[in-house]
């Protein structure tokens, strides 16, 4: 299949002919453009958005608990939430065609059999699914696969709630891909209810040790502060393996004082405008947020990734930490080329590129570029036609975005995987 396309290729927007290779689902070249296409996308085309931080809610339930009625009851409040099919779904609305699948479920996927397991479950989302190992107290590597370590505290027997334990575990894991939550769990404990900035800083600064005395190849999620990417930045300017991090786009238009990208309708009164907006980590300060906007532009970050945590309105009520966000990233990658001030070159890099050259192995499928032997998967955004966020449009299962009743400067207008188009507004 031949698709003319104004596109991200190499850096530069350019007319270009996207030849398809339809048995492999990859790019078979990337050449001029045809005066008889098979078909014409409309609007900017980049690479598809590849989403390396999702919570799709869904786990295994072993044989053991088929029968136990709290087991089961655990998991259908799970599944109320999202499962692997409504992520897909929500997915392709946002413009991602591709998820990491977080650990933090009561079955966590922390040996082989429960993260095959999972893996099977996967398969049934409209993207593909690379699910994330968990690293608990006795795990071990079991397999060439990314592995996540919670250093906050607070997720029942995933998380670490010392140092002490986290390193004494690490010493396991030399040389695996570690993708960190970084709070300081003790320093938490001392202030309960006040998740410091101070306890990213150093919790982020044990990792950057970590790293090198267990040769780690590391990455940390939804860095928050000032202080823990200038931390990062430094460790990458003197060290022979580079740190990677992620900002959320909460974290790059909302603040602890004020929303900075608009005021929000919020129309779920029963809700306190801090309930809605509670998250790990927290909002920060003005100045931070400004800093993590520049530093996803120069390169000091390295990836957009949502955190997207479906919890239904009640869980929100009863203090559940994170938003959703995947049907709306496509819209957010809007507001930022038309007002965050990214080019789309910049943008194709950290909500593509970037994400790509990291987790493709893991894949199995060279995916983040329009390039020729790449997965044909890409997004089409219409930067002139403004969206409205409506909880009845969205696909994920928990049924409700702080963005909400925002105007987004463009929206989704195609969403292509493995070379078939999979959502078209």
């Amino acid at each position: 299949m031949n698709v003319n396309a104004r596109a991200v290729v190499e850096g530069s927007v350019r007319a270009v002919c996207l030849q398809i290779d339809a048995a492999t689902g990859t790019f078979a070249a990337i050449g001029e453009p045809e005066a008889s296409p098979d078909r014409e996308i409309p609007g900017l085309v980049l690479p598809g958005f590849l989403d390396f931080h999702v919570h799709a809610r869904e786990y295994p339930l072993p044989a053991t608990l088929q029968d136990d009625a709290g087991a089961l009851a655990q998991h259908a409040r799970h599944l109320a939430k999202e499962d692997f099919e409504s992520a897909g779904e929500a997915a392709l609305r946002g413009g991602v065609c591709g998820i990491a699948e977080m650990p933090n479920n009561p079955i966590p996927t922390d040996n082989a059999e429960v993260y095959q397991a999972k893996r099977a479950l996967a398969a049934r989302a409209a993207v593909p699914v690379l699910p994330i190992a968990a690293i608990t107290r006795n795990s071990s590597p079991f397999a060439e696969v990314p592995y996540k370590m919670m250093m906050d505290g607070c997720c029942g027997g995933i998380a670490f709630d010392d140092l002490g334990a986290a390193e004494t575990t690490l010493e396991r894991y030399r040389g695996q891909f570690v993708i960190f939550h970084c709070e300081d769990p003790e320093l938490l404990r001392a202030r309960p209810g006040e998740r410091q900035p101070l306890a990213e800083l150093r919790a982020i600064e044990r990792v950057l040790e970590w790293t090198t005395r267990f040769g780690l190849q590391s990455h940390v999620a939804h860095i928050s502060t000032r202080a823990g990417v200038e931390a990062i930045a430094a460790y990458n300017r003197q060290a022979s393996s580079r740190v990677s991090c992620e900002v959320t786009p909460h974290h790059l238009c909302m603040t602890r004082e004020h929303v900075c990208l608009s005021e929000p309708h919020l129309p779920h009164s029963a809700l306190a405008r801090g309930d809605l907006l509670f998250m790990n980590p927290p909002l920060r300060s003005e100045d931070d947020r400004r800093f993590l906007l520049a530093g996803l532009k120069s390169g000091l970050v390295d990836m957009l990734a949502t955190d997207h945590a479906p919890h239904t309105l009640e869980d929100k009520a009863a203090g559940s930490p994170g938003l959703a966000h995947l049907d709306t990233l496509g819209a957010f990658a809007c507001w930022m080329l038309q007002s965050g001030g990214f080019t789309a070159a910049r943008l194709a890099t950290v909500m593509a590129e970037e994400p790509g050259r990291l987790f493709s192995r893991f894949l199995g499928r060279p995916m983040g570029r329009l390039a020729a032997g790449y997965a044909a998967s890409m997004v089409a955004l219409e930067l002139e036609t403004p969206s409205t966020v409506e909880a009845a449009s969205l696909k994920t299962r928990c049924g409700w975005s702080a963005f909400e009743g925002w105007t987004f400067p463009g929206r989704v207008a195609q969403t292509w995987v493995d070379g078939v188009c999979r959502y078209q507004a």
